[in-house]
């Protein structure tokens, strides 16, 4: 298709037949193409035929004939009875197609005869325009002298255009200023590089001059470069009169005014964005002249200030009516001062609209301007709508008396409720633990009482069940009392030794450790910030719940390990317990929460609750993973207490 594309815009022969050579190795590949013409009764290129297909061509009659090796054919391109040429290919690289590829070069005769013959017949054409225009430039070259010097050198584009609109000469400049070469620009009219929108106008000025009712006209208007690009222009257009009165030419010159254009277009915008730019922040601006009286407003002013546009600004002291009384006495001060002493003054004041609009707030700024002299002579300066930002103000101040209430109220709330905390854990440690004190007391009082007395099974299993349970009630109330405690803990801004905790810890679990042949270790731990006291309880916490959850015929190992994250340490508690599923992951921080009976694993379900809790209160994250049968990691961060003073330093810096 791309071929077929080059040959429809080939101008000579030779470039038609390297085209046609070129698709036909493009589609047959043969090893050997050629191409003799016949024209004027002759044939051209026989002699760079090989003998025995020269021979072939010259006994060529019909359209076509298969070359002697059999592996190519010849094609006379002809049409209307009219011979061309004869292509000749031979050497195919696929023989065994010939029969495809020479209906396929059939279909290809018409168009590679059109080629041929549109090329010679543009050849032809050529010459007879070459001819005409030696002719038209001998009698053109008289006037052409005269008018060369003028035409050309000129610093403006110059045009001669016929009365029907087309180009007759043109100078390099206009050439250049509309991006033409002068051969392309002769081919069109005026209307064609005018633009639309323009074009009616200057009809009617050509109409008119050519019915002699002026002699010249001036016009701004746009005309269109070759790239579709406006160009702005200053057209200035007179007639040229035959001596029969029939008009001959016109002469235009072309003035390029589009950097003025530009420039004027520039300033109407930048006009319109500070408009749009005052408008949106309520911007007006005044001037004050005290050596006239006179004053001046822009129209967001008047808008401020609800006055009627088509009446003269309000003079001072008129202007005093559209301000509150308490905002024109702070208003007139500073305007005063500034009349008096100069600099630059600034007020907020309360505008009460003239047309009956909501109140509004405003800011005024000044300056004073002073002559040659020294003397204060003008005051200007702006005024700006802040009515938004006074009300925001106002709501803020509404919202932060309603959060100071709020957070009275709450604060009364809390304290009540950390009072009925307190009352409670005074309850639980003294009122409710007494009946318990004196259930165990009993209970021992009585099995001394019975002494060797033979008791019956159920009787003795009575006895053990109040004991046990008044043993439960009273584990149960002491960790209620610590979750309590837990929740209420004021940390202690201290540094706590990890290390020094973990010691503590083991020395409290050693009972443990011997009865189930455990072990605790630790690797090296940081001093964090915090409450030593209740750190060992966490520590106590996770690792007995390792030693507590063990896997049968598996000696328990618990290990404690630390790393540095920012100004945080991360501590991972890693046993290799029993574990637990996904789905209960989260749940075993919530107080109360149990995964295994009470008899298995004894507990009142406190223990991480308190942790959490704990952890909470020291500003740090607990979380668990955990695989079943393999174990839990329980991993919580902790402020270091070093990094954290440190941070602190930078902050107050």
């Amino acid at each position: 298709v791309d071929l077929l594309g080059r040959l429809a815009q080939l101008k000579d022969e030779p470039e038609a037949v390297s085209a046609i050579e070129e698709m036909f190795r493009m589609l047959f590949a043969p090893v050997d193409f050629y191409f003799v013409g016949w024209e004027d009764n002759a044939w051209k290129n026989l002699d760079k035929v090989p003998e025995i297909l020269r021979h072939q061509v010259l006994a060529l009659r019909g359209g076509w004939d298969w070359t002697e090796s059999g592996a190519g054919f010849l094609l006379r391109l002809e049409r209307s009875g009219n011979l061309a040429g004869i292509v000749a290919i031979d050497g195919l690289t696929w023989p065994q197609y010939r029969e495809s590829y020479l209906d396929s070069a059939r279909s290809l005769l018409g168009i590679c005869t059109l080629v041929i013959e549109n090329a010679r017949s543009l050849k032809r054409i050529k010459w007879a325009e070459e001819v005409l225009r030696r002719a038209t430039n001998d009698r053109l070259r008289e006037s052409e002298a005269r008018f060369q010097a003028t035409f050309e050198q000129a610093a403006m584009g110059i045009a001669l255009v016929s009365p029907g609109g087309s180009w007759l000469r043109v100078n390099l400049k206009l050439c250049q200023m509309l991006g033409y070469d002068q051969d392309e620009i002769m081919t069109l009219t005026f209307q064609e590089i005018t633009h639309p929108e323009d074009l009616d106008a200057d009809r009617e000025d050509v109409c008119r001059m050519l019915a002699g009712e002026i002699e010249t006209y001036g016009m701004e208007k746009r005309c269109l470069r070759k790239d579709r690009s406006i160009v702005w222009v200053h057209l200035t257009v007179s007639l040229v009169w035959k001596p029969d009165g029939q008009p001959d030419y016109f002469i235009s010159v072309i003035e390029d005014i589009q950097a003025r254009k530009e420039a004027e277009m520039a300033l109407r915008e930048s006009e319109s964005n500070l408009r749009e730019a005052r408008r949106l922040a309520g911007l007006g601006d005044w001037k004050w002249d005290l050596r006239t009286g006179e004053h001046v407003w822009s129209e967001e002013i008047f808008r401020l200030y609800g006055r009627d546009p088509t009446l003269s600004p309000a003079v001072y002291p008129e202007v005093s009516q559209y301000f509150t009384p308490e905002s024109w006495k702070h208003l007139a001060a500073v305007v005063e001062k500034g009349v008096k002493e100069g600099g630059t003054f600034a007020c907020d004041a309360e505008v009460i609209p003239g047309d009956g609009a909501p109140h509004r707030w405003i800011t005024a700024r000044g300056e004073a301007l002073r002559d040659a002299q020294g003397q204060i002579t003008i005051l200007r300066g702006t005024v700006q709508d802040i009515s938004e930002r006074k009300h925001a103000e106002e709501e803020i101040l509404r919202l932060n008396a309603v959060l100071e209430e709020r957070v009275r109220q709450r604060t009364a709330e809390l304290e009540a409720v950390n009072q009925e905390l307190k009352e409670f854990a005074y309850v639980a440690s003294h009122d409710l633990q007494e009946p318990l004190r004196t259930m165990n007391s009993y209970a021992e009082f009585l099995q001394e009482d019975l002494g060797k007395v033979e008791l019956s099974a159920a009787a003795q299993e009575d006895l053990r069940f109040i004991t046990d349970a008044a043993k439960r009630m009273q584990t149960l109330v002491q960790d209620l009392l610590a979750y309590s405690r837990s929740g209420r803990l004021e940390v202690q801004d201290q540094p706590v030794s990890l290390d020094d905790c973990l010691v503590v810890v083991k020395k409290n679990l050693h009972s443990s450790l011997e009865a189930c042949g455990g072990e605790l270790t630790w690797g090296e731990l940081p001093t964090v910030r915090g409450d030593v006291t209740a750190l060992i309880s966490v520590f106590q916490n996770l690792a007995g719940n390792g030693l507590k959850f063990r896997r049968a015929e598996v000696p328990p190992t618990v290990r404690v390990e630390a790393q540095a994250c920012g100004a945080e340490w991360t501590i991972r508690v890693i046993d290799n317990g029993i574990g637990m599923e996904e789905k209960h992951l989260e749940q075993i921080f919530q107080p109360f929460k149990r995964l295994h009976g009470r008899k298995e694993y004894p507990g009142t379900g406190l223990g991480l609750a308190i942790v959490k809790k704990i952890i909470e209160r020291h500003g740090g994250r607990i979380r668990v993973a955990s695989v079943p049968e393999q174990g839990s990691i329980f991993t919580l961060t902790l402020y270091a207490w070093g990094d954290e003073k440190r941070r602190e330093r930078e902050e107050g810096r």
